[in-house]
């Protein structure tokens, strides 16, 4: 039987089979959300949501999701959006409101304290030390 498996898997559509059995693999399952995630920033997300939606309880996401990224939830979403707007802001001349609004911030004043704890540093001096 092993004999088998071993060879099912190395065979030409094995990467298939590999990956098909990965997908109930909790770190799978948090892959899908970090996909999801990165690809809308400004999307609203809640623990409960997600874990629902690719059935695990709230409690175990939330201990696969920090044992996969090493932050929360909470945590990653918030570094994924201040990283992008920090990006928006320095490479492609958004101002700090536009960029705060495209990732998914609804308070400027929450977006500039986050901003500022994140990065040492405030949106206009981030933005004055690259157009030197």
């Amino acid at each position: 039987m092993r004999e088998l498996h071993y060879r099912a898997l190395n065979d030409r559509h094995g990467s298939v089979l590999r990956m098909l059995s990965n997908q109930g693999n909790p770190s799978a399952r948090i892959a899908r959300v970090l996909q999801k995630l990165s690809g809308n920033l400004a999307g609203k997300y809640s623990v409960d949501q997600l874990a629902k939606e690719i059935g695990m309880s709230s409690s175990a996401f939330y201990r696969a999701f920090r044992s996969t990224t090493g932050e929360t939830p909470v945590q990653y979403l918030k570094k994924l959006r201040l990283n992008h707007a920090r990006s928006l802001i320095l490479y492609e001349g958004k101002r700090a409101n536009e960029a705060a609004t495209l990732v998914g911030y609804e308070s400027l004043s929450q977006f500039s304290r986050d901003f500022k704890v994140h990065f040492g540093t405030t949106t206009a001096k981030a933005r004055e030390s690259i157009a030197r």
